[in-house]
């Protein structure tokens, strides 16, 4: 009994070991046993890695270049890759891995066969030089309020603006509704072209067509959806970018490209013109064209009381920008409104504008007593003609240390009066400020006013003195200047 269990025992173990050698086994189709683990793959990190390599190591390629590129192990080509990349938009690849530039920006290459790791390589497409770039600053200016009159600088004086950091180290800039800019060239031939405007600001616009109208040979050109990001740091430093205007059709000879501006816009640099075909691109300078000629820039004019602006120039119009405050008629005579400040712009077709400041002061009350400077006298003092403030004949201009100004007026009565002195700084070789207190003294019938305060700058404004006892009959205003005097124009007495 007990041999029978061993001969049990020792069966199921020869059993179970040749289904495990045979479990170990297998036949191929000869009938010969193999062994499976002799085939296995081996992991994909010990794969050999593809190089791939462009073709005299060009892998910048200017727009609508090619390049071949190579897939490589150990310096030796490797046959039967496929090729990918990674962004079409950017750059095709063809089955034998010929590299087609297609739009701007980056894109990676890969290179992929079995038994080898993938092999990449990065590609960058650029534009190639312009044809031409042509500076805004040769553009047809036109502001609508006529603020750039006084630049003089470059055709139809020039707004430049020291600022950008592109090819020349300007812009144009401060643009306003109302305001254009028009850039004229000639090509040789009638090709496409792509036109690149470089534009500087301190501003997002997140869409320019809320700002300006493009228009290129009179036609518009979509700005919907085009931003322009400044990229600004905040402290009034900032790029000037490139913004695509898009493709355009030259025509042999003359082209124009114009903006047209709704609001405040991007700052306008220069124009990059990438053309498609051969041709030649001659910029068409701007005319200079000569400003409207006005006497005086700066009139003050009291409250429903006229003044006239006396313009050199014929065939003007004139335009207030707030006629709240005041009007003008088509002879320029301006009537004061309302307290405040406006510009008359006046213009000419074919000329540059010029804007006058317009101060409409208080309206004199009954009784008061306006004493004009072309009263008084003082060696050494220059007087000016016409008045810049509004009156009919001089003002105190440079009024230096030492000299005395002395004006007489006549009252009906005595009374005790509020004086004011519409007066600015100190004409020399600039506008200095006078200091009321220490500068200058200021007598009424030789009883000093207690002035305090400091007149400065180049427009006239009203300058409180306090109050003075006028006597009936004749009067006598004194100033002299301690170290420098104001520029007067004329002084007021208000009844108390």
């Amino acid at each position: 009994m007990k041999k029978q269990k061993l001969i049990i025992t020792l069966a199921v173990f020869g059993m179970l070991l040749g289904g495990s050698l045979v479990g170990c086994q297998k036949k191929d189709s000869n009938g010969s046993s193999s062994n499976p683990s002799s085939s296995k793959q081996p992991s994909s990190s010990l794969l050999p890695r593809l190089t791939v390599a462009a073709q005299d190591n060009k892998t910048q390629l200017v727009l609508g270049e090619t390049v071949q590129l190579s897939a490589n192990l150990d310096n030796v080509a490797v046959t039967g890759v496929s090729w990918t990349s990674s962004n079409e938009a950017v750059a095709t690849v063809s089955a034998s891995g010929l590299v087609s530039s297609v739009g701007l920006g980056t894109t990676s290459i890969k290179a992929v066969k079995d038994g080898f790791r993938d092999g990449t390589i990065a590609i960058t497409v650029v534009r190639p030089a312009p044809t031409a770039t042509l500076h805004f600053e040769d553009a047809d200016h036109y502001s609508a309020d006529g603020r750039w009159e006084a630049s003089g600088r470059g055709p139809g004086a020039t707004p430049i603006y020291e600022k950008a950091t592109a090819s020349d180290g300007t812009c144009v800039a401060y643009f306003g509704a109302g305001d254009s800019e028009t850039l004229k060239f000639s090509s040789s031939a009638a090709v496409k072209a792509e036109l690149v405007v470089t534009m500087g600001n301190n501003s997002d616009f997140s869409d320019l067509s809320t700002v300006e109208v493009v228009k290129f040979n009179d036609e518009t050109i979509s700005m919907e959806g085009v931003a322009f990001v400044s990229g600004s740091d905040g402290s009034g430093n900032y790029p000037f970018i490139d913004v695509s205007l898009g493709e355009v059709d030259l025509v042999n000879g003359e082209n124009t490209l114009r903006f047209e501006f709704l609001a405040s816009a991007p700052y306008l640099d220069d124009l990059k013109i990438y053309a498609k075909g051969a041709t030649t691109i001659t910029l068409i300078p701007a005319p200079v064209r000569e400003s409207v000629q006005v006497q005086e820039t700066t009139l003050s004019v009291e409250q429903g009381k006229t003044v006239q602006i006396n313009c050199d120039t014929a065939g003007v119009t004139y335009t207030s920008s707030n006629e709240e405050v005041a009007t003008v008629d088509e002879n320029g005579l301006v009537t004061g409104v309302a307290k405040g400040t406006t510009t008359i712009v006046v213009a000419k077709e074919e000329m540059l504008p010029v804007s006058v400041t317009i101060n409409v002061t208080d309206p004199i009350v009954a009784g008061e007593i306006k004493v004009e400077a072309e009263s008084g006298s003082g060696e050494g003092i220059t007087f000016r003609t016409p008045s810049t403030s509004g009156a009919s004949g001089q003002i105190v201009d440079a009024f230096p240390q030492g000299a005395t100004l002395t004006i007489t007026f006549e009252a009906d009565s005595a009374a005790l009066m509020a004086m004011e002195m519409i007066s600015r700084g100190n004409r020399g070789t600039s506008f200095t400020d006078v200091n009321l207190e220490t500068d200058v003294e200021i007598k009424v019938n030789d009883v000093k006013v207690n002035a305090t305060g400091v007149v400065s700058g180049q427009y006239f404004n009203t300058y409180p003195l306090g109050d003075v006892s006028v006597k009936a009959g004749v009067n006598t205003i004194t100033v002299e200047a301690l170290v420098l005097g104001p520029g007067i124009d004329f002084f007021r007495f208000l009844p108390k």
